[in-house]
């Protein structure tokens, strides 16, 4: 069965619209790699990638701001990381540009943990894995 559009105008109800308007503004946004985990059950790592988070020189050229937890933004991704409103667990998040940046950021933070903390490195290795 062959259809064919109207002629003329379209109309569209309210409903109509919005979803129309809401769709463009969907299809107008980034499409971006995002890795979120809740870390529970160990008070040492908290503290330590808290510590990592906000020495601005394990992170050249970032800006950090240290409203509702610490957050790192760089030019293609940033990490936050927050207490969890219900429990003494904490709230990372990882967000890149794609997933070859939000890889790169993982990897910073392992690193860098790996660096200043080691015996914590393997715990943030082992969260972040169980996230892709």
């Amino acid at each position: 069965m062959e259809q064919t559009l109207p002629e003329g105008p379209i109309k569209l109800g309210a409903n109509g619209m919005r979803r129309l308007v809401l769709g463009i503004v969907f299809a107008a946004l980034p499409i971006t790699a995002t890795r979120a985990m809740r870390l529970s059950d160990s008070p040492e790592l908290h503290a330590a990638l808290v510590d990592v988070l906000s020495d601005e020189g394990n992170f050249a050229g970032a800006h950090i701001s240290r409203i509702d937890g610490v957050r790192v933004d760089f030019a293609d991704s940033w990490a936050h990381i927050e207490p969890a409103e219900d429990s003494e667990d904490l709230h990372l998040r990882l967000e890149g540009d794609d997933v070859e940046c939000c890889n790169r950021l993982s990897t910073l933070l392992v690193n860098i943990l790996e660096r200043n903390h080691p015996d914590l490195a393997l715990l943030l290795r082992d969260a972040l894995a169980t996230t892709n």
